[in-house]
């Protein structure tokens, strides 16, 4: 029995071992990175595995930060190593040559570190030391200055004209080294970095002169798209038929294989295949000629072309019903965009 008493209370004792730490929360839980707009001039360089490298200054100067304990530890600021594990919002990260990236859009991956006192912390990261802090248990106070990340953005998929980045891309975790990932890793006390940023290359095409293309489908009763069901066309309505005039400059060759695809900021319906207006239960969709549908913002779904200089196609849209509902009548709009890309 005594044998059996022991053990028990070393088990206990090793338990609130585990269990003691400490970590940081943040008083603003997103940082916004943004790079600006980084352009390459020779059309050569829009190729796989080209990349660049920024350094982009984010502003924490008086932001607040709150430091937890749990379980009996007792900082009483006391000079203590300070830990940092990251890792990226979507998931593993794209390992190449030894660099780290995820991918931030359908043509670009991005590799960031946190830096600090000339040190340098990749993404993913596990308990890395930047440096030692004196810390109060259940403590608020103020950063000062700034934090600096390193940006390398990779091209993945050759593009035409421009793409932008603008997603969260890493979270980050400081405080202890508990095993195994830190205390605040443990306790979800993450801060998340969002990157924003425009890459430009030479080649580019210009649709319709770079004119909006706007089309009126005039009065619809609003019953009509009721009776249509959802993500259908309303009955006795013909489709719209958007003719493209598509020119390219001298950095894409003529005879070129390109592409083109639908964008939208705002998509719903069946498998996401409308694009959403200011009413919540109308949109629209869009087809190639032969009334193959385009779902938007998805990169396998396109029309093929040849850089004829111009190349003339064209595309169909027509209204639909985004819910099956009965919509509130009113005026209704939506905006979507065409992607050109090398096939």
């Amino acid at each position: 029995m005594k044998t059996q008493l022991v053990v028990s209370t070393l088990l206990l004792a090793t338990a609130m071992d585990v269990s003691a730490g400490w970590w940081r929360t943040e008083q603003n839980p997103t940082l916004y990175a943004d790079f600006g707009t980084y352009t390459f001039t020779n059309p050569a360089e829009n190729t796989v595995g080209t990349t660049f490298e920024r350094f982009v200054v984010v502003d924490i100067d008086r932001q607040n930060y709150t430091t937890h304990c749990n379980n009996g530890t007792n900082l009483n600021g006391a000079i203590i190593p300070v830990y940092v594990t990251s890792d990226y919002v979507n998931g593993p990260p794209i390992t190449i040559s030894g660099d780290h990236y995820t991918q931030v859009n359908d043509y670009l991956q991005a590799s960031v570190a946190y830096t600090y006192n000339g040190g340098r912390f990749p993404v993913p990261s596990v308990n890395r030391q930047f440096g030692v802090t004196s810390e109060y248990c259940n403590n608020t106070a103020g950063h000062v200055g700034n934090t600096v990340f390193s940006v390398s953005v990779r091209i993945a998929k050759p593009f035409v004209g421009f793409s932008y980045i603008d997603v969260p891309v890493a979270d980050f975790y400081t405080g202890d080294n508990a095993a195994p990932l830190g205390s605040g890793k443990a306790n979800g006390a993450n801060q998340r970095l969002h990157l924003r940023g425009r890459v430009v290359v030479p080649q580019n095409c210009k649709i319709n002169s770079d004119v909006e293309s706007v089309i009126d489908f005039g009065n619809i009763p609003s019953y009509a798209f009721k009776v249509a069901g959802i993500g259908n066309k309303v009955n006795g309505l013909p489709k719209a038929n958007m003719p493209l005039s598509i020119r390219c400059n001298d950095s894409i060759p003529t005879n070129a294989p390109l592409t083109i695809r639908v964008q939208a900021d705002n998509v719903g319906g069946p498998g996401n295949t409308i694009i959403m207006s200011n009413n919540p239960d109308i949109g629209f969709k869009i087809s190639d000629a032969n009334d193959n549908l385009l779902i938007p913002n998805n990169i396998n779904s396109k029309v093929n072309f040849i850089n004829t200089n111009p190349a003339e196609i064209v595309l169909k849209a027509w209204p639909v019903s985004a819910t099956g509902n009965q919509p509130t009548p009113g005026p209704f709009q939506a905006r979507g965009y065409l992607r050109i890309d090398f096939d």
